[in-house]
């Protein structure tokens, strides 16, 4: 969404903040305020603090090694851990139980996201609803995620599943938490993707559950998450960008930008993108 962290941080400065108009930003009342009054104004203060943190390695993100894809990324990452430790970063290795499945399981987006469309359709002068549009196939044939939308219940309470879902959730925000707790990190760490950045060739290598995202786990656990630049894969393997993605846990988005600041500045990973006219 935004070139640096700093950019970052000065749209959050412009976005976070209470609004009666909106209940959802009734959070921005029980964090307060962020250092400052601003999540921009610390960040030179403190861009030493990544070299002062205990970082959590999440095990299983990194990717098997017999993709040479999970590879050529786990290398970038490896390297990026690397310069990171020399500043002083000190990685633990975590494993969290039972996370696939728990992943897959307290997945509500597609009811979630079935409701919400129709919701939004109900304002409009359309006339339709996300049922009808599948039926119609009226979407683009590509859109299996979509698809997948349409054909789930059309609401969370319909779906046989939902209250267990949102009770292993909560058991699974606390197992995270509690094992961020005994190991003392203040945040986890991995590769946004365990593959570089597909190509357009690739649009229907993947089905809608299957591209192997990381980023699912701080949507699950509703913790606050940036991706910064860790660096590029090797020409032969397509010099494509690879990210570091860096969880923290509800409210610490201010920790989290100047951690991810200091990550930036150390490895300092991005490129202007080259146009051709």
């Amino acid at each position: 969404m935004t070139r640096t962290v700093r950019d970052a941080a000065l749209m959050l400065d412009v976005l976070v903040g209470f609004d009666e108009a909106d209940p959802w930003t009734s959070t921005a009342v029980i964090n307060g305020p962020p250092a400052g009054g601003s999540y921009a104004s610390n960040l030179d203060t403190n861009k030493d603090l990544i070299s002062r943190s205990r970082v959590g390695v999440v095990g299983g993100m990194l990717g098997d090694d017999s993709d040479p894809d999970c590879k050529a990324v786990k290398t970038v990452i490896e390297k990026a851990f690397k310069k990171l430790g020399e500043s002083g970063t000190t990685f633990i290795d975590i494993e969290i139980p039972n996370m696939a499945e728990t992943l897959t399981f307290t997945q509500t987006y597609t009811s979630r996201s079935h409701s919400d469309i129709d919701s939004y359709l109900a304002t409009t002068k359309l006339n339709t609803t996300c049922s009808q549009i599948y039926a119609q196939k009226a979407y683009h044939p590509n859109l299996d995620l979509f698809a997948s939308i349409c054909t789930s219940p059309s609401t969370p309470l319909e779906d046989p599943h939902y209250l267990q879902r949102l009770e292993d959730r909560e058991a699974f925000v606390m197992t995270v938490v509690h094992l961020m707790a005994k190991n003392n990190v203040t945040a986890l760490a991995f590769p946004t993707a365990k593959i570089p950045a597909p190509l357009h060739s690739d649009v229907e290598r993947w089905d809608p559950w299957g591209f192997p995202t990381n980023t699912l786990l701080a949507s699950a656990l509703r913790f606050p998450a940036i991706s910064v630049p860790a660096g590029f894969t090797k020409e032969e393997e397509g010099g494509l960008p690879v990210g570091l993605e860096i969880v923290g846990l509800p409210g610490r988005e201010q920790m989290l930008l100047e951690m991810a600041y200091g990550v930036e500045g150390l490895i300092g990973a991005r490129k202007a993108p080259k146009f051709e006219v």
